[in-house]
């Protein structure tokens, strides 16, 4: 068999020297399969994410294509302009499609998405975790939120605004999770003052 392959990108999870060895491994194969899992689950339903080579539960090893590209931070920090308005209005509507197949990505800042050839792509799932709950989709669009206030304050709004039309076009149950958000953003906020 011969296996063809474009630049490939290894992930591998190290032990924790301070954790039981054999509670170690069985996380970090827990979490091996969890990621590989969520990366194939989303290429079947057509989301442009990082294409899977190889994953090695034994040495804890994922292997996948390596996406060339900014990241989207880059657009916000280097160079806004109406194409950072676009590319992050497709990372809303890739959330939305993420949350449409109950994942949660954990950790979905703009550095978490490369553009590349006019197209965005959604990479690192190592925090995320499939789940149907509102609350979890409400504390994903939180991390993108927070993230535009610290990336760009200025242009945080827009960028939100931006992002919330992307995902409302690809989820269907956007308008509660966009609702308990508002909820989560200000109980931040709260505690932010405190």
């Amino acid at each position: 068999m011969k296996l063809s392959w474009d630049k490939g990108y290894s992930k591998k999870r190290i032990e924790k020297p301070y954790r039981d060895p054999e509670l170690d491994l069985r996380i970090r194969i827990l979490r091996t399969y969890r990621e590989a899992n969520i990366l194939y689950q989303s290429h079947i339903n057509n989301i442009p994410v990082p294409k899977l080579y190889l994953v090695s539960l034994k040495s804890t090893a994922i292997v996948y294509k390596y996406i060339q590209g900014q990241t989207l931070s880059y657009y916000l920090l280097e160079n806004f302009s109406n194409d950072s308005l676009y590319f992050i209005h497709c990372m809303g509507k890739l959330m939305g499609k993420l949350h449409s197949i109950n994942i949660v990505h954990g950790d979905p800042h703009p550095s978490n998405f490369i553009v590349s050839n006019k197209k965005i792509y959604v990479i690192d799932f190592g925090l995320a975790f499939v789940s149907s709950s509102v609350k979890d989709y409400a504390f994903d669009l939180d991390v993108v939120y927070r993230s535009f206030h610290y990336l760009t304050p200025d242009f945080a709004n827009v960028s939100f605004d931006a992002f919330l039309n992307g995902y409302r076009n690809t989820y269907h149950n956007s308008d509660e999770v966009i609702k308990l958000h508002a909820k989560v953003a200000k109980m931040g906020r709260y505690h932010e003052r405190v």
